[in-house]
């Protein structure tokens, strides 16, 4: 019992000096002296009664007795290295349920200073990426914070020759070694290199080993390379997983985001706006779809360099026009989307898209060229509009189109002019029928020549009086039959009436013209202009009783083979008018190019003139730029006698509008005219 008393106070004293108990040491050491105290009693005995016995046994039993002390010290050695493999093992384990690199940095500190009873321990670690090594230190034993510094120079502790572990003397004699192991506060210690693939990883550094009984060996050096092996696999593997979870972010990152502007992309927006709806916000949810006008123009003309710079700078003036959380992304190509939180509800949105177009107004220097950007904008909100991502940017997309096709800039979403409402899908096949029973009547509203104040001409309009629902807007089904492959036989049917009433006005003793709008899939429809050709002959009429209206923008469309289409319409005699002008993609030097004969004054700047000196200024403007080019100039809009004296003045050639004329009947129009014609005859008689 003295003995293993003995044997215990003294591991409880060493424990306590080094600054841990190791209560299972305490047991082990107990149980083990308690077993020895009763061996060696037992041994002593036999000792005793074989001598008694005969004292010659005493040479057998000196024998018995060093075999039993070597195989003691064999037990004690082969039980510290079960104990080291266990260690060892449980690292493996810790770093593989814990790949990350800190993770497995500390649980390598860790494990050299238990295993080493070391109360310091560091790991100079080299950047895998080739940047600056870092020194890791643990002081204080397992648990204590770790202090990371960088190592530009690793010092002469860390410099072990022929990647071998070695343990420094001690004393330590090199002079170099000594001043930097007292820099760092170390007693004694061993260094052992982390081998890698490509070279050494680092080095792994056990110091000051705890207590005076001891220091380190060249079993320790073993032991410690023998971690640092183990060490550098994991550490490996670490930087592995890191790199690919890195590119794997990246990837991710790559996929919700446009590379051009650093803006998110169509999944991105779809993803953030669920997120939007899902939260549900008391002040609804808007989604602005804007569309550059003239880009494919910039593109053309400049090259898709310029387009880029362009893009970019619409995607920074749009981040900075939109505050309060909102979301800017790019759909592709020249298409950028805008979520609106807490919006306001419609009126809310449109205040921000006007917000948007000003600070998209601003010119943009290309090439030493100042370019002039304008967008198209559409607005769906939530939940007036619909609860669903896909369907919400839909119909952002029906109401930007409609605010491109009818020139006004920004439009709300509207069920009337959605092609994929169930209404307008009911329209679609009644329309189909009306245009084969020939149910769609053509009316015809004057154009006034200024200088004589004669009817000259009439543009046809399509009607359609729907059996059920009453008048129906040429906005609700001429969109309707431009996407659905009905304005061909619409064009046809409207052509063919206006051909005809243009004979009988001429029958009827006056030579007015008729025009007719085209759509840009009728421009670029095939047999136009044998279409065209064989009307005119069957209502025997020249060619230059008919013009043609198309628009800026249904020109870029298709720019080389609307052209192509308009230079053999214009060869036929056929007289051709840009309508809308001044709201879409012309320029002075592109119109010259186009073989028309008229431009047509958008109404948006006639019906202003008389209160807005800047449409006035802008109408002024068309009249002169027209007749630059040698084309006449026909004013829309006009309403009133003071916007049609003030465009007298102005040098216009033709006017159109309820002043002159609402639309009507091909025969009431004849009627108009010839009293026009008589009153123009007796004033001036």
């Amino acid at each position: 019992m003295f003995d293993s008393c003995h044997a215990v106070a003294i591991v409880a004293a060493v424990s306590l000096y080094e600054g841990a108990v190791q209560w299972r040491m305490l047991l082990e050491v107990a149980a083990t002296g308690a077993l020895a105290a009763v061996a060696n009693t037992s041994l002593a005995l036999v000792a005793v009664l074989t001598l008694v016995a005969d004292l010659r046994a005493g040479v057998l039993l000196a024998a018995v007795a060093g075999v039993l002390l070597l195989a003691y010290r064999r037990y004690g050695s082969l039980r510290q290295r079960h104990h080291h493999l266990e260690q060892l093992y449980e690292f493996t384990r810790t770093v593989t349920r814990s790949p990350e690199v800190d993770k497995t940095v500390r649980a390598l500190l860790e494990r050299a200073s238990s295993l080493l009873r070391a109360d310091t321990a560091e790991l100079l670690l080299d950047d895998p990426g080739g940047g600056t090594a870092r020194l890791v230190r643990l002081a204080g034993g397992p648990g204590a914070a770790l202090e990371t510094l960088p190592a530009d120079r690793p010092g002469p502790l860390f410099e072990v020759p022929d990647g071998v572990a070695v343990v420094p003397p001690r004393p330590i004699a090199d002079e170099q070694v000594r001043v930097e192991a007292a820099r760092r506060g170390l007693r004694d210690a061993v260094v052992a290199v982390l081998p890698g693939a490509g070279g050494p990883l680092g080095a792994l550094l056990a110091g000051n080993r705890l207590g005076d009984v001891s220091t380190f060996d060249t079993e320790d050096a073993k032991l410690l390379e023998a971690l640092a092996n183990q060490a550098s696999v994991a550490l490996e593997k670490a930087w592995l997983i890191d790199r690919l979870r890195l590119e794997a972010t990246e990837r991710t990152a790559q996929a919700l985001h446009d590379p051009l502007t650093g803006l998110g992309n169509r999944r991105c927006f779809l993803e953030e706006l669920a997120g939007a709806i899902a939260a549900r916000p008391a002040g609804g949810l808007a989604v602005l779809l804007l569309d550059l006008d003239r880009f494919k123009e910039v593109n053309d003309t400049l090259g898709h360099q310029a387009g880029d710079r362009l893009l970019v700078e619409v995607a920074e003036r749009l981040v900075a026009a939109t505050t309060g959380g909102g979301m800017v992304a790019r759909l592709g190509g020249d298409e950028f989307t805008v979520l609106v939180r807490d919006a306001g509800g419609p009126d809310g949105a449109v205040r921000l898209a006007e917000r948007l177009l000003a600070a998209l107004a601003g010119p943009v220097r290309l090439r030493e060229i100042d370019i002039q950007v304008a967008a198209s904008v559409g607005i769906a909100c939530w939940p007036e509009h619909g609860g669903d991502p896909d369907l919400l940017l839909q119909r952002a997309d029906v109401a930007m189109y409609l605010a491109k096709s009818r020139h006004t800039g920004i439009d709300l979403y509207t069920e009337a002019y959605d092609p994929s409402s169930p209404d307008r899908l009911a329209l679609v096949g009644e329309l189909r029928a009306a245009i084969d029973a020939g149910a769609l009547t053509v009316s015809y509203q004057p154009k006034l020549e200024v200088a004589s104040g004669r009817i000259v001409g009439a543009e046809a309009l399509a009607r359609w009086l729907h059996p059920t629902c009453g008048a129906v807007l040429p906005d609700v089904f001429i969109p309707i039959a431009e996407h659905t492959g009905l304005i061909a036989p619409l064009t046809r049917l409207v052509l063919i009436d206006a051909l005809l009433a243009c004979r009988r006005w001429r029958a009827g003793g006056l030579d007015l013209g008729v025009a007719v709008n085209l759509s840009a899939r009728g421009l670029l429809a095939a047999g136009l202009v044998e279409d065209v050709t064989d009307l005119l002959a069957s209502a025997a009429l020249p060619a230059s009783a008919l013009t043609l209206e198309i628009t800026e923008g249904q020109v870029m469309t298709d720019s080389e083979q609307a052209v192509a289409v308009l230079e053999r319409l214009h060869d036929l005699g056929v007289h051709l008018a840009v309508d809308d002008f001044g709201t879409g993609y012309a320029s002075l030097g592109y119109l010259r190019e186009l073989p028309v004969d008229e431009v047509k004054i958008d109404k948006a700047f006639v019906l202003g003139m008389t209160s807005n000196p800047a449409d006035a200024a802008i109408v002024q403007a068309a009249v002169t730029l027209g007749h630059s080019l040698g084309l006449r100039v026909v004013a829309e809009g006009v309403e009133d006698g003071e916007t049609l004296r003030r465009l007298t003045t102005m040098g216009c050639d033709l006017v159109q509008g309820y002043h002159t004329g609402r639309p009507m009947p091909s025969e009431e129009l004849l009627g108009l005219a010839l009293r026009t014609a008589d009153r123009v005859a007796s004033d001036r008689r």
